[in-house]
């Protein structure tokens, strides 16, 4: 028996499914699932301001003098693959040693605020002021709207503005235990009951919904009788997200999100989906705070990559990687630092043409202008801003010129930004 999209949302509705099911599609049942492959987008936020020397726009300290230094290791320290450059931190060498011939770094990115709200929505949308959606919603309803699950957030900046529906996963336990009903602890083999008797309850079960088949009586409670059956049938939407999932899930909750994540991609329901990592606000003790939660970022980053190219999705995944803004090219009296306007993006995977630098800052720490067409410094450039590199993701994406992009329009011009 295949389970319909009505079906399934009736079915959620008895369930009392309502946090995990988008409101939209309740309203209004999108198309049925397409066979389509389409472009697979994740955008990786480093939740409270990441300090971007730390990782790709290093400084370090000029000698042993330097009584304010912008980093504590030493400029000499700076680790170079091709034409990328990253800061001494192990995890973050590793990663460019591994992924430098595909990544794109855009530095310089004046982000005009230091407030937390403002910068992230301005990280994650190209827009600075509320009300608009993140590009994920633009990215699920544009080439989503047929998928149950379009967009899936674990935090950051997630707004839709009422684009596309959303799923907001509070923990990445959530689609395991749906997808296991009967154990329990999706993690474990153990189950409510043996096999046995599990198949003894699916026989009564089928037997009951051909009963109710043949006799008359209300088209709602056979409808939902069918639904509930339909939910553990392997061509349902749940069936095919059940089908990709991991046997084991990662301990590392980012890694968790990344597995759940590609299993939303690999069963077809999802097409965009958020990872957050937080820490980074690291105002006091910043070297020892700040540095394990880089390093675990890339970590994941690395992580969500390597599990896509062993299912197969990797030659149709973008990834976005960003923050709030970044930390400023000093230490405070706490060993902290504070926030900082001027900001990087890593990006890397389809449409991204890799061993790339974009932008670039100062000595200490200010964003240099860019000449439009070659994208070099010049004083008489433009300024780059998350909106610029929204306008270049949005054409990646397919929705610049769209009616989705004239209702959200950005006004930064559209620069080569990705190669």
């Amino acid at each position: 028996m295949t389970m319909n999209r009505r079906d399934f949302m009736q079915l959620a509705g008895l369930a009392g499914l309502s946090l995990l099911v988008p409101q939209t599609l309740r309203r209004g049942f999108a198309a049925p699932l397409t066979d389509a492959a389409p472009h697979l987008w994740v955008f990786v936020h480093a939740g409270g301001g990441w300090d971007q020397t730390l990782l790709c726009d290093p400084k370090g300290r000029k000698n042993a003098e330097d009584t304010a230094p912008v980093d504590n290791y030493d400029a000499a320290t700076i680790a170079s693959y091709g034409n990328l450059k990253c800061a001494p931190v192990p995890a973050v060498q590793a990663f460019f040693a591994k992924r430098y011939n595909d990544l794109l770094v855009v530095n310089g990115i004046d982000t005009q605020t230091n407030s937390h709200d403002a910068g992230t929505r301005f990280a994650w949308s190209g827009h600075l002021s509320e009300g608009w959606p993140c590009l994920a919603a633009l990215i699920a309803a544009q080439t989503g709207a047929d998928k149950s699950l379009a967009f899936v957030s674990y935090g950051g900046y997630d707004a839709t503005a009422g684009v596309a529906p959303l799923t907001r996963l509070g923990s990445p336990q959530t689609f395991a235990s749906l997808a296991a009903p009967d154990q329990l602890d999706p993690t474990k083999p153990a189950r409510f009951q043996t096999e046995a008797t599990s198949a003894r309850i699916e026989a009564a079960q089928q037997a009951r919904l051909l009963a109710m088949q043949k006799r008359p009586g209300a088209p709602r409670a056979l409808d939902n009788a069918a639904a509930l059956y339909a939910l553990h049938a392997s061509d349902s939407d749940l069936g095919k997200l059940v089908k990709a999932l991991p046997t084991t899930l990662a301990s590392d909750p980012l890694q968790k999100q990344a597995q759940l994540i590609l299993a939303g991609f690999a069963s077809g329901l999802s097409v965009a989906a958020n990872m957050t990592r937080g820490g980074f606000d690291t105002h006091g003790n910043h070297d020892a705070t700040h540095i394990p939660a880089m390093e675990n970022l890339i970590v994941g980053v690395d992580f969500l990559l390597d599990q896509a190219a062993a299912m197969g999705l990797a030659d149709r995944l973008t990834v976005v990687v960003g923050s709030d803004f970044g930390r400023t090219p000093s230490y405070n009296a706490g060993k902290g630092k504070d926030h900082w306007s001027v900001a990087s993006n890593l990006l890397i995977g389809k449409g991204i043409s890799g061993n790339r630098v974009v932008g670039s800052t100062t000595e200490a720490l200010k964003a240099v202008n860019l000449d439009a067409k070659s994208l070099a410094p010049s004083d008489s450039g433009v300024h780059l801003t998350h909106g610029a590199v929204h306008r270049s993701l949005r054409a990646l994406a397919g929705i610049d010129g769209t009616e989705l992009a004239a209702r959200f329009p950005i006004s930064e011009p559209l620069l080569p930004i990705l190669g």
